[in-house]
């Protein structure tokens, strides 16, 4: 030990605790100003900043300190903005997610720049007094380099079982370091092997393509595909405001059900593409990329013309390919009416292109995918639009957008009366909700307002309908497997009402090694693969 500390020198530990203590008070100064939950075990944080600080401090090659004060970054600057907005520590499925949709990370948070300012700055600041300690410490030994890629090798190596589950859960009273080491371990142990090599715990789902048995039961399917609407801030089911008036009026029709379902996931990514391809539970990318019980296909194969209209910029639109991209005859973005690949459009444009359909001649199946309620709220509506409910806060501007799709929604169903278009089938729901209160906002979380949202399904086919309401009143809330397995039925298709004795709700990832909700006689419980 003495030899160690002479080698160390006493004058450089002293700096290292003066430094690791300074950051600490930090840790314990940015809970209590930004309101982030108390640390639940202070000299364990410590520790975390202290050997952080030693690793940085001792380290010789430049390639370890980058990384070293980069992990540093991670744990208070984007761990502050990810609290900021979630409420959580930022986890190794976020990592992952993150470099998949950088664009979108870096969207949203423009959006946010002035509410994040602090945060950011906070942990920036940390980082930056962090590096001056190089300035007073000299080091001539690769220990604390070895020491350090050991340190990731550990938690890596720990992390690539799925016993452990710090990496996708980090509890708020843990220290940022601390968490971060966890998710760190978890995104390159766990996530990058994973995903690269398909090693998933949960065995694939198949189905067989189903059966023709009749010719379909409805000939124009107009599927409107919403996006982050949460059925807790659509009034039919409750909420104080008045978001939804025509959904509340639907609601009272005897052509019509609308009720709240279980989204199939908590991500866009994973909800649509398990939506378009009925997968019931996760681990469906082998099905999915088959086919066999694809909307898009199943419809095209008994004769309806596909149309697939989206509003979001095509730059995020990667998974149009297992939405079905092979099966659509009319497929649109902004792009096709000359944004930039990064930009995405009004819903309003949504309704134009639905005019220039022709329903006089074959069948149509129609998808228009809504950029809806997806954050920055309020960014695509009109001044107008901003007004409804008046604050302008992200509040005020998600319910704006709540009232926007309402419309929207009423929009295509007058304009299909007024066209005289005859046996129609509309759909409505939302990919997934949004947890949204005054005082914060965010996705993907356990919030039930993240994966309840609304359902809607009207009809002039009398058959339809009454088959809609034998299917749907079976359970309180729907699922929208439930929705994927009844419209396959009425595309005339030989295939079961969907079993609503257990319903899933995928997490972050198609496979489902993120972890997933699984409802069983109404009781939920979130389940990490073991």
């Amino acid at each position: 030990m003495d030899v160690f500390l002479k080698k160390c020198n006493y004058k450089n530990i002293f700096l290292i605790l003066v430094y690791s203590i300074i950051l600490f008070l930090s840790e314990f100064l940015c809970r209590r100003v930004l309101g982030f939950d108390a640390c639940q075990k202070p000299f364990e944080e410590w520790l975390f900043i202290f050997i952080v600080v030693c690793l940085f401090a001792y380290s010789k090659w430049k390639f370890t300190k980058f990384f070293v004060i980069f992990f540093y970054f991670l744990a208070t600057a984007c761990n502050n903005i990810h609290f900021f907005v979630y409420e959580g520590w930022i986890n190794g499925v976020n990592m992952y997610l993150a470099l998949c949709e950088t664009n979108e990370v870096l969207r949203v948070g423009a959006s946010m720049v002035s509410e994040l300012l602090v945060p950011v700055l906070w942990g920036v600041c940390e980082c930056l007094f962090l590096i001056t300690i190089s300035k007073f410490v000299k080091v001539k030994k690769y220990t604390f380099d070895i020491a350090w890629l050991c340190l990731i090798i550990f938690i890596s190596g720990r992390s690539f079982s799925t016993k452990q589950e710090h990496g996708i859960f980090c509890k708020p009273a843990y220290g940022r370091v601390k968490a971060c080491y966890f998710a760190t371990g978890y995104f390159l142990g766990h996530m990058v092997p994973f995903r690269l090599f398909n090693l998933g715990n949960l065995p694939m789902y198949t189905c067989e393509e189903p059966a023709k048995i009749t010719e379909p039961m409805v000939r124009n399917v107009v599927f409107i595909m919403g996006e982050s609407e949460s059925a807790s801030h659509v009034n039919v089911f409750g909420y104080e405001r008045n978001t939804s008036p025509f959904l509340m009026r639907l609601s009272k029709q005897d052509d019509a059900v609308v009720k709240q379902s279980y989204s199939a996931g908590f991500m866009t990514a994973v909800s649509v593409p398990t939506i378009f391809n009925a997968v019931p539970w996760p681990n469906g990318q082998q099905h999915i990329n088959q086919g066999n019980t694809n909307l898009l296909r199943l419809a095209k194969e008994q004769g309806f013309e596909t149309f697939y209209f989206s509003a979001h910029a095509e730059n995020d639109m990667n998974i149009i390919q297992p939405i079905g991209k092979r099966w659509i005859d009319n497929l649109t973005f902004p792009t096709t009416f000359g944004c930039s690949i990064e930009d995405p459009f009004s819903d309003n444009n949504l309704v134009d292109q639905f005019d220039k359909i022709d329903f006089s001649r074959g069948k149509k199946f129609v998808v228009l995918q809504q950029r809806g309620s997806h954050g920055p709220y309020g960014s695509l509506l009109t001044e107008k639009e901003k007004e409804i409910f008046g604050g302008g806060n992200r509040y005020d501007l998600y319910d704006d957008t709540i009232y926007a799709t309402d419309k929207l929604i009423q929009k295509i169903y007058d304009k299909m009366q007024a066209a005289g278009v005859e046996d129609w089938l509309l759909i409505y729901t939302s990919d997934h909700g949004q947890y949204v209160t005054k005082t914060a906002s965010n996705q993907g979380t356990l919030h039930p307002e993240c994966y309840i949202v609304p359902l809607a399904v009207v009809s002039d086919n009398q058959k339809v309908i009454q088959k809609a309401m034998d299917d749907f009143e079976r359970t309180k809330i729907s699922s929208h497997y439930q929705m994927g397995s009844f419209i396959i039925r009425m595309l005339g298709y030989d295939y079961p009402i969907a079993d609503m004795s257990r319903i899933v709700v995928n997490s972050r990832t198609l496979d489902g090694e993120s972890g997933y909700l699984e409802i069983v006689d109404g009781k939920e419980r979130f389940i990490v693969p073991k």
